[in-house]
């Protein structure tokens, strides 16, 4: 039988909070002081706001964070497309303890819900610790995990350091290795955890931080992710909400399964950032709302020649994704109405690149700086204007 998110979200939520943390419903995806993020992208950034706001909070917290991502300091969208479970949208089971308990008992209350909650295969989970903490190594064994499971050192534990922030540490990843579940392409004798066949998977990690000189347990779980590793799927776009999105999709064009995983991931983030009230615009919040709408359109156009989606069409991908997700609550017309809106915008864009780039041709070849030009002033997709080339 199919575990559902709502299901784990509370199992998660109620694990903690018999364990005294707080429970801090209805995030936002904006930050209010975190003024360095256009999204929150991780629960850490919620906790400590609200301990900001509300200093001194006495109670940890838990809570299911909704996040954007658009890159990452890693990551560049594009890369993040080509990876099994790197979402643009997704959600963060979180937990946040601030000075109140010790790290072993924190770490074993992490290894007691994953292990004996979850049920996940002790012998699947590995845990990456950095260079510079070789002493949670040995309070991860203590809390039960096996010796051979601790990859020392991992040299994608990373150190988060936000001087302006006053927080600083180091974030250890949880991995699942997914060999169970499928056979994956990776032809590497050397195949590991940071391997980018996707077989192992990240699903949380364990921070150990300082703010404003306050010691920081910081755990998070990937919702998408853990969800499709307890349900047994090879792939985290194998999800619920995924499938039927795509089932939508399938009727609009034949894409192949990448350009079907990158239509439906950027599709749940325009539906969560329309419910936000962002609209689409060349700056800010807007311009991610926008560069992901016609990273879509410009899918459909290279499959059907035209980027054309009905009411109809936007009406059944808006109550898929809001049934997975209830905080969306009465956006439909209006995410129906800018979609609508921005179609148009796209469709006459194409036509006047067209005319703009058979224009520039007429004076040589076009150079790299003419490019960089089309795609930074016209909003041009690179992919059309080498067709038109």
């Amino acid at each position: 039988m199919e575990l559902k998110k709502e299901e784990f979200t509370r199992s998660f939520l109620e694990f903690w909070r018999s364990r005294g943390f707080q429970i801090l419903n209805s995030p936002s995806i904006i930050p209010r002081m975190w003024t360095t993020s256009l999204f929150i992208g991780s629960g850490l950034v919620s906790s400590l706001e609200t301990k900001k706001e509300r200093e001194p909070l006495g109670k940890n917290l838990t809570m299911c964070q909704p996040c954007i991502k658009h890159g990452t300091s890693r990551l560049s969208l594009m890369d993040m497309m080509n990876r099994d479970g790197y979402l643009t949208f997704f959600e963060q089971l979180n937990c946040l303890s601030v000075g109140s308990s010790s790290t072993l008992i924190f770490i074993k209350n992490i290894w007691n819900f994953i292990h004996d909650v979850a049920k996940l295969e002790k012998k699947n989970l590995y845990i990456g610790v950095s260079e510079t903490q070789p002493k949670i190594a040995s309070l991860w064994i203590e809390a039960g995990i096996h010796p051979n499971n601790i990859i020392f050192p991992d040299y994608e534990a990373y150190e988060l350091a936000l001087p302006k922030e006053a927080l600083h540490g180091v974030y250890s990843p949880i991995y699942y290795d997914r060999a169970d579940l499928a056979d994956y392409p990776c032809q590497s004798e050397r195949c590991g955890i940071n391997c980018s066949c996707d077989r192992f998977l990240q699903i949380g990690d364990l921070g150990l931080l300082s703010f404003h000189d306050q010691v920081v347990h910081d755990h998070g779980i990937g919702l998408e992710r853990i969800l499709s590793v307890c349900n047994n799927l090879p792939k985290v776009s194998e999800i619920a909400e995924f499938q039927e999105i795509k089932a939508v999709i399938k009727s609009l064009a034949l894409l192949s399964e990448k350009q079907e995983n990158i239509f439906a991931d950027h599709l749940r983030s325009i539906v969560i950032l329309v419910s936000f009230q962002i609209k689409p615009s060349n700056t800010g919040r807007g311009y991610v709302l926008r560069s992901l709408l016609r990273n879509i359109f410009w899918i459909l156009q290279q499959k059907t020649g035209a980027c054309l989606l009905s009411k109809a069409d936007l009406e059944s991908f808006f109550r898929i994704i809001a049934s997975f997700h209830p905080f969306i609550k009465n956006e439909e017309n209006t995410f129906v109405t800018e979609i609508i809106g921005e179609i148009a915008k796209f469709n006459k864009l194409i036509e006047k690149g067209k005319i703009l780039i058979k224009k520039m041709k007429t004076s040589g070849s076009l150079k790299d700086n003419d490019l960089i030009f089309l795609q930074e002033t016209h909003g041009l997709p690179s992919d059309f204007i080498r067709s038109i080339l």
